[in-house]
């Protein structure tokens, strides 16, 4: 009786099955690309650190609709709340680099998104000074009308005098890749400035307002960059 050794009949399938890859993708021996299968475009780099990627953001003056700025921040590494007088101690922040539609110079400065003073707000810096901050309204991120990640809030934009025009404000994820890489920060004046504007003197609006507002800056956010408003936001920003 011929028995056929286990080993000889294991070289045999895999002679096989290499065979049949061969005739059905490629010739093999071909050292050359084939045309009509392309190389797949190589993955994206995986997630490593919290919010990272490229967000759309907007500012929406709650007094008038037409006064607003937007563009993109990259969130790139993050940080722990190391304040031992937040109720955050411990907890993540995002920190990257953000640019403004019609500003030449990008990146504008540095973005931070995450639990600074409540378990969800933002601020942006300008040079010295704290240009932006926001809180999320209900301490959460969530998917937006566009079905991506958002943030939405209310906040102010700061003028070099510390007066400050209150808006709403929106951060919608794009993607998981960004275009700035940022060195590590701290929240440093952002963090005084949202505890002073969560535990002490809230934005005041009316819910229509700002429930109107809030879906502007979505808007504008999910479609970023997308021009500069006109009006007294982008003055602020000399």
């Amino acid at each position: 009786m011929n028995i056929t050794h286990p080993l000889r009949v294991s070289l045999l399938r895999a002679s096989l099955i290499a065979a049949a890859l061969c005739l059905t993708f490629v010739s093999c021996g071909s050292t050359g690309s084939n045309p009509n299968n392309p190389p797949a475009p190589p993955p994206p780099p995986p997630v490593s650190s919290l919010y990272q990627g490229d967000w759309g953001w907007a500012a929406v003056n709650l007094d008038n609709a037409e006064d607003y700025i937007n563009g993109i921040a990259s969130f790139s590494t993050e940080i722990t709340n190391d304040s031992s007088s937040s109720a955050q101690y411990g907890k993540k922040v995002a920190g990257g680099l953000y640019d403004v539609t019609g500003i030449t110079n990008k990146p504008v400065g540095v973005a931070l998104m995450g639990a600074i003073a409540t378990p969800l707000d933002m601020g942006f810096d300008l040079g010295e000074r704290v240009l932006m901050i926001a809180i999320d309204t209900d301490g959460a991120m969530e998917t937006g009308s566009s079905g991506k990640a958002t943030f939405s809030g209310l906040g102010r934009v700061y003028a070099t005098d510390g007066s400050y025009i209150s808006v709403a404000v929106a951060l919608v994820q794009n993607g998981s890749t960004p275009t700035y890489l940022s060195v590590k920060t701290q929240p440093n004046t952002m963090f005084a400035e949202l505890t002073q504007l969560a535990f002490g003197n809230r934005v005041q609006t009316s819910s229509l307002t700002s429930s109107a507002a809030l879906a502007h800056s979505e808007q504008l956010a999910n479609h970023a960059p997308t021009g500069s408003g006109t009006g007294s936001l982008n003055d602020l920003l000399r």
